[in-house]
């Protein structure tokens, strides 16, 4: 049982890792090997300005 839990805390960053890529592929309609450091940083502001 403790490796299924062990499995699931593993699969979580992958998963966050897939989120924040669809998240940036969705708001600039690009495949992710075409972003510019400006695209990241532009993507995390405006998540971050709502809640600021």
């Amino acid at each position: 049982m403790a490796t299924s839990s062990r499995a699931s805390v593993c699969q979580s960053p992958r998963r966050l890792r897939q989120s924040a890529i669809n998240g940036v592929t969705e708001f600039w309609d690009i495949c992710p090997d075409q972003f510019t450091q400006e695209q990241l940083e532009a993507y995390f502001s405006s998540l971050v300005e709502p809640h600021s």
